[in-house]
């Protein structure tokens, strides 16, 4: 019943790291099929994109049987998750960290953000976008920004579930360090 713009999305999910704003950019760009084939084509063979964010979360919680993504509501996502059993999520959340999936590799994620901040993979005023996304990221402040100096620039985006914890982005290095830059960081803790 709402409508957001394309911008507003992306906002939604790189800023304030909301899932289902993630999901309705997947379904725009044409599902995660298109985002991997768009991924291998770059080069990154060890990033997979395989479900929605909501198919993810329902996969993880132990949740076995859900309707249609199409009438999906997150009260309804919440309500199914609720009625799972312990054992269910315990298994669920095993399969989760074993399951190939929706995976990367630290190494190609790091990659992927050295060469995004290279301009390598978008034009220029795109990557300018997602940057500055990035930069106001506003979770994880006591990851990769914890121990920085507070006026350090990160452009980050961090992913949290109930078994992991990650965070990856570029950091930029004071211009009086012995060596400026940036440098890409990817921390993927399970």
């Amino acid at each position: 019943g709402v409508s957001f713009t394309v911008m507003e999305l992306l906002e939604l999910a790189m800023v304030e790291s909301d899932n289902t704003a993630a999901d309705a950019l997947l379904k725009l760009v044409g599902g995660a099929d298109a985002v991997e084939r768009r991924l291998r084509a770059m080069g990154f063979h060890h990033i997979n994109v395989d479900r929605t964010e909501g198919q993810l979360l329902l996969d993880m919680a132990g949740v076995t049987y859900a309707p249609p993504p199409e009438v999906w509501t997150v009260e309804l996502q919440r309500r199914l998750i609720a009625d799972v059993d312990r054992a269910s999520l315990d298994l669920g959340r095993a399969h989760y960290l074993s399951d190939e999936r929706d995976t990367a590799t630290p190494n190609e994620t790091a990659q992927l953000h050295g060469r995004l901040q290279l301009a390598d993979l978008l034009p220029r005023a795109e990557t300018d976008l997602l940057l500055n996304l990035m930069m106001r990221t506003t979770t994880g402040t006591r990851r990769l920004k914890g121990r920085l100096p507070p006026d350090t620039i990160v452009a980050h985006k961090t992913g949290t579930t109930a078994v992991v914890i990650n965070d990856v982005g570029i950091i930029t290095l004071p211009a009086d360090s012995r060596i400026p830059g940036r440098v890409a960081i990817a921390v993927f803790v399970a």
